[in-house]
């Protein structure tokens, strides 16, 4: 098998699109729900999102290695933009 990149693959204007449409859900609903149940709903859209994944193409540990180093990303991101807003991390 092919060795995956485990950052996020490119910022063409469809990646951009999809995760800003994803951060104005996120920032509607967190409004409305609690962070936990936020967190809950979104790990099992990832689960949805992981049974996805073409198994000739990625093993297991690919994929929890795009996972792992993606959320990391994320929650750099988020802290990053919290301290900025002098919001809670």
């Amino acid at each position: 098998m092919d060795k995956v990149p485990t950052k996020l693959f490119g910022t063409d204007a469809r990646h951009m699109t999809f995760k800003q449409d994803l951060d104005k859900l996120l920032k509607k609903h967190t409004l409305r729900l609690p962070a936990d149940h936020v967190l809950a709903i979104t790990a099992q859209v990832l689960g949805m999102v992981i049974a996805l994944q073409d198994q000739r193409k990625y093993t297991s540990e690919m994929v929890m290695t795009i996972v792992a180093e993606n959320i990391e990303e994320g929650n750099k991101g988020m802290v990053s933009n919290l301290m900025k807003s002098k919001g809670t991390a």
